[in-house]
């Protein structure tokens, strides 16, 4: 290779490098309030980039939400149900409720509207309606009891990180086989996830559950039903889609990031 040749091609590394630090920048200013400087005028295609880091981020968050249970019963000496209340409450801090927010929104348009087009009026409303309190109250509670029965803070933190960043890896392929339902919703004006991001996503996901394998804290059966469970979510979420609403929205995506968090750890509480 000549030295022409090598620089060009740390020239694309550089670029490649530079790209895939952006991508996630984005995917942590989407996903999360934390306060990172971005540009002005981002690359057009930077949304659909971000969606192959959403695993990361979400294994950002529930490594921080880990943490929060780590202090409430290691320093403050909390029971765990109550270790488990503040670290929901942390991620919701954390991540502005945006998942909750499109799990209420999505079991009201789901649950109280008389067809598709009923539905999604009833989803672009910003006021949360009885089937979205149930839900929220349901998805809340199950997960808190989950948490409560892993009791040991290293479980707590193996189960986070797995439900957090998995069921955030099942997204951008939801998105990729399922349309949207709107034609002027976020997989529209943002565009929707290639297959190579969807399958980039699927597997940083999957990366991230050998890791925990290999560090002993998920046993290789559990990582194969985490992965299982949030894949029968993704595919349950979008058939139901296309069945109700022609196919799927930022709502729905959302609430099946709630829904396979939920399964996920309920399925490792369960041992």
């Amino acid at each position: 290779m000549t030295p022409a040749s090598r620089f060009r091609l740390l020239e694309r590394l550089a670029a490649l490098a530079g790209q895939s630090v952006q991508a996630l920048q984005a995917a942590v200013v989407f996903l999360t309030r934390v306060p990172l400087p971005f540009p002005a005028r981002p690359p057009a295609d930077i949304t659909v980039r971000a969606m192959a880091a959403f695993p990361l981020v979400g294994g950002l968050v529930g490594g921080a939400m880990a943490a929060v249970y780590g202090l409430a019963v290691g320093v403050a000496g909390w029971p765990p149900p109550v270790a488990a209340l503040l670290t929901l409450g942390g991620g919701a801090l954390l991540t502005g409720a945006l998942h909750e927010d499109g799990l209420a929104d999505a079991a009201d348009g789901l649950g109280g509207g008389r067809d598709a087009a009923h539905a999604l009026s009833i989803m672009r409303d910003s006021r949360i309606g009885s089937y979205g309190v149930v839900a929220l109250f349901l998805v809340l509670g199950l997960r808190l009891a989950a948490l409560a029965a892993l009791v040991e803070p290293v479980r707590v933190v193996v189960a986070l990180v797995a439900a957090e960043s998995f069921s955030r890896a099942i997204l951008p392929g939801l998105g990729y086989f399922f349309p949207p339902a709107r034609r002027d919703g976020l997989g529209v004006s943002h565009g929707r996830a290639s297959g190579g991001v969807a399958g980039l996503a699927g597997g940083i996901g999957l990366a991230i559950l050998a890791g925990l394998v290999a560090v002993g804290g998920l046993g290789v059966g559990q990582a194969v039903v985490v992965a299982g469970g949030g894949v029968a979510v993704a595919a349950a979420m979008g058939r139901l889609g296309m069945a109700r609403l022609g196919g799927v929205t930022g709502d729905l995506l959302g609430a099946s990031q709630q829904l396979a968090a939920t399964l996920i750890l309920l399925l490792l509480a369960r041992g």
